[in-house]
């Protein structure tokens, strides 16, 4: 980790140290340092430090800001952090940017939103965004356990606690991330 640190600590911080390097979306793109910026988030969040991996993933989206990938792990770091209307922003402006995105990509950023939906209350919306999600990944496991879940709340179910968490089938289904 201490290496991609170091590549992420030369990457713009804000919007106008990205403006002085004077590089087109393109050039971001193709540069090292948005993977750089999701390894290092995504090994964070596989730490449970969620505010040090969406202060390196934000780095990834100042750069490529409509990148599904680092979207969606940015989303599960804010989800770590019970941040859930911020994950719902953050997927809504990738999903509604008018980028192309590769289908399995798209499903999980839907996924990440209806995870943050559900911890908002909004069943709904979060059964949209878990339909969705299958129309892009039918073979994904999380959004049928999600919908179960949904079903369950809405007879009553008890709420399970926002929390990464990977339940065995017989326990009341919420098993992650949303991813």
């Amino acid at each position: 980790m201490p290496n991609l640190e170091a590549v992420v600590s030369h990457s713009p911080a804000d919007s106008a140290e990205l403006a002085a390097c004077g590089l087109s979306v393109e050039q971001w793109a193709n540069s090292p340092y948005p993977l750089a910026a999701m390894l290092l988030g995504s090994a964070r969040v596989e730490f449970g430090w969620g505010p040090e991996a969406e202060q390196a993933l934000r780095r990834g989206l100042l750069m490529t800001p409509h990148n599904p990938m680092l979207a969606a792990e940015a989303g599960t770091a804010l989800v770590m952090q019970k941040r859930f209307a911020d994950v719902v922003v953050l997927a809504d402006g990738v999903l509604n940017s008018g980028e192309t995105l590769e289908d399995k990509e798209h499903a999980r950023l839907l996924r990440v939103r209806g995870y943050a939906l559900v911890e908002l209350n909004r069943l709904d919306e979060a059964e949209t965004s878990y339909r969705d999600s299958l129309r892009f990944d039918p073979g994904n496991p999380t959004a049928p356990e999600e919908l179960e879940y949904l079903r369950q709340l809405r007879e009553g179910g008890e709420r399970v606690e926002g929390e990464v968490i990977n339940t065995p089938p017989s326990q009341p289904v919420r098993p992650n991330d949303g991813t």
